[in-house]
């Protein structure tokens, strides 16, 4: 799965929500050579406007969510640096901010009426089947979000609306039949798998030092956050009789279900237990936010992803909007309610020789092996004559049983876009050598057959090429500049 989001990472169009209201970003590299420093708060500017580094933390713990969720929750730190997810982050961020200095300049414009609409569709602001100006501002407030600051970027998502829908364009009947003549085109083929020799390889001291050395930026910590906190478990919490049959005469219509006390007497006592646990963690809060040195809380300094374990994602999300020394209301955990205050951010540092050393001897290696592996299908290419499979369109996977479903996919997406008719291509630590003898072309009288499906490929494809230029324009448009890593 990590192989195939690698492969396919800029085809995964992102859709950043904020409650449900969405800010479109695509993943793009190479935004010039711009670069300067801006110091902690800013990580890059894009025209007149810049983009925090609490942006990008916050942009960063969305896809990390997404593709863990993806990974079925096996995605680890080093995982997302090698899928360079923090600097796709950044590209989403600056895709955004293009786009949005472009629809200002072109004068467009989100009405209020237009944003309080999008506002009335989010049924959570509701009591009762009315729109409760009460509940929207609490639900804001306990995801430390202003009623601006959520307003403003609700239109900038129908801002970005708009500007998206511009930008679509009906496909044509020629752009189907070229698009088709493309996706079922059929290859003749033979191929030939080559695995990895497994002789050792020795690495010395001065080597993996000098590999080190010329690629020493690759290697860097994780944003750290120094954190004081406590959590206040609503099981430790203690009550007698007396004290649950106060609560639930002042919450008596809550317990409906019940004709008696004794009948509800469980799930009040495990309401109480959470109340008052909850307001033993507000009045933390509270001490919190005066900024008195006098805590008795845990403290520790975790990465982005050991916050998430620890606390869960809810918690990370709200601790990226904080800045250095802000506390944060209470949130309920596994463990109970947490509140804490973010004493400071430590940024990622380049990691020295010695804490990099694993992971350089494991890169080098692997670059290592597969320079052997190349030459031992750059030996065998000219005169390799392969098994026949017969002919593969590109979603012929199940034809190559000798390969994992994710890789014939990955093999056949690379080798209708070869133009050798032999070669061979490196995928998940293996060489795979290709020979193709024939070719048979669509037949056009299946159009019709599959109408759908090609028109949703044209689309994206269509889609996909305007973008490309409509943002090599923006990016003349706008002079992007990254601050310095």
């Amino acid at each position: 799965m990590i192989q195939w989001m690698q492969k396919h990472k800029k085809y995964l169009v992102i859709t950043i929500w904020i409650s449900t209201i969405a800010f479109v970003g695509a993943g793009f590299v190479g935004w010039g050579a711009y670069s300067f420093a801006m110091g902690e708060r800013f990580v890059a500017k894009v025209g007149e406007n810049t983009i925090s580094n609490s942006d990008l933390e916050r942009e960063y713990a969305r896809l990390f969510a997404i593709y863990n969720q993806l990974t079925g929750g096996k995605l680890g730190q080093k995982e997302a640096e090698g899928l360079g997810l923090r600097n796709q982050a950044l590209n989403n961020l600056i895709y955004t901010q293009l786009m949005l200095n472009y629809a200002h300049d072109l004068g467009l414009l989100v009405s209020d009426e237009k944003v309080a609409t999008e506002i009335a569709k989010e049924t959570q602001f509701y009591e009762q089947g009315i729109f409760s100006q009460k509940r929207y501002r609490e639900i804001l407030a306990q995801n430390n979000l202003l009623p601006k600051d959520y307003e403003n970027a609700i239109r900038k998502s129908l801002l970005l609306k708009e500007l998206d829908s511009v930008l679509q364009i009906a496909p044509t009947q020629l752009e189907k039949e070229s698009v088709a003549a493309a996706l079922y085109m059929k290859d003749r083929l033979s191929i030939e798998i080559l695995e990895p020799k497994k002789e050792p390889i020795t690495l010395d001291e001065a080597e993996i030092r000098q590999y080190w050395e010329q690629n020493q930026q690759s290697y860097k910590g994780a944003v750290r956050y120094a954190l004081i906190f406590d959590t206040f478990a609503p099981k430790d919490i203690t009550a007698d009789d007396s004290e649950l049959q106060e609560y639930y005469e002042k919450f008596i219509t809550n317990y409906q279900f019940a004709k008696t006390f004794s009948e509800a007497k469980a799930q009040i006592r495990e309401d109480y237990q959470k109340s008052e646990a909850e307001k033993q963690a507000l009045r933390r809060y509270i001490e919190y936010k005066k900024q008195s040195e006098n805590y008795t809380g845990e403290q520790v300094t975790l990465d982005s992803g050991q916050i998430a374990q620890r606390f869960g994602q809810e918690l990370l999300d709200s601790l990226l909007t904080l800045k250095a020394t802000e506390a944060l209301k209470p949130i309920l955990t596994e463990s109970g309610f947490v509140t804490l205050k973010l004493q400071n951010i430590e940024q990622a540092r380049t990691l020295d020789f010695e804490a990099a050393k694993e992971q350089v001897i494991a890169d080098l290696l692997r670059q290592k092996h597969e320079q052997l592996l190349r030459q031992n299908a750059d030996a065998r290419i000219e005169n390799f004559v392969g098994s026949d499979i017969g002919f593969v369109a590109r979603d012929d996977i199940g034809k190559l049983s000798m390969l994992s479903a994710e890789d014939a996919a990955a093999f056949l997406e690379q080798l209708f876009a070869k133009t050798k008719a032999k070669d061979y291509m490196i995928l998940a630590q293996k060489a795979i050598l290709y020979r193709i003898s024939a070719q048979e072309l669509f037949a056009f009288e299946n159009l019709a057959n599959n109408k759908d499906f090609l028109e949703d490929n044209v689309i994206q494809l269509k889609d996909r090429i305007i973008e490309s230029a409509f943002m090599n324009y923006l990016q003349k448009r706008y002079i992007v500049i990254r601050a310095d890593e």
